[in-house]
């Protein structure tokens, strides 16, 4: 029986040096690479879509809830803000339901004179939601990104966000995320 404890006893330590050289080689590694990072010293796009202020946007295709297409930006011909939403996503659902119980407010007070939504999800999901809330889509414009241009053409990702653009279809502002107005409460 002693035999079988020094062969297990051996294996043991055997094993445990083996374990310890790979997890020092880990850990250089790491090392190194933590190393490369921090020189690299990449900052992340924090642009909210890869346009400018003041850079003019490219024509967008985008269709109404009956599925008709036409280019969004010829529609454009003065102070606009662009909403762009998904109907999933819980801040852009408080955004809808905050314009359809304020049609003529303007989100950012930026004095916009036209409000135009846009959903990255299909017909059928945006209808839904337009029937949830009670919306009459008469005071406010709807449409559908059925074939991804926001992100392919414009580079937008995240939702909700609102881009409002001159009459000559120029940004001149761009802001992410979105959040119910602040109440003041009693003293």
């Amino acid at each position: 029986m002693s035999g079988f404890w020094l062969v297990s006893y051996i294996t043991m330590w055997v094993l445990l040096i083996g374990l310890s050289f790979v997890m020092m080689s880990i850990m250089r590694n790491m090392g190194t690479l933590y190393q490369r990072i921090e020189q690299k010293n990449v900052q992340p796009d924090t642009r909210i879509s890869k346009y400018e202020i003041n850079e003019q946007v490219e024509p967008l295709t985008v269709t109404t809830i009956q599925g008709v297409a036409f280019d969004l930006v010829a529609h454009v011909d003065q102070k606009t803000a662009i909403i762009i939403i998904s109907t999933h996503c819980a801040p852009c659902r408080d955004l809808i339901k905050y314009l359809a119980d304020n049609p003529d407010n303007d989100p950012l007070d930026l004095g916009v004179e036209k409000t135009i939504v846009i959903s990255m999800s299909n017909n059928r999901a945006l209808q839904d939601l337009l029937e949830e809330y009670s919306i009459d889509s008469k005071n406010l414009s709807f449409y559908c990104d059925t074939t991804d241009s926001l992100s392919r053409v414009w580079g937008i990702y995240s939702t909700p966000t609102i881009i409002t653009v001159d009459a000559t279809a120029k940004i001149t502002n761009q802001h992410v995320g979105f959040s119910l107005p602040q109440v003041a409460l009693p003293a």
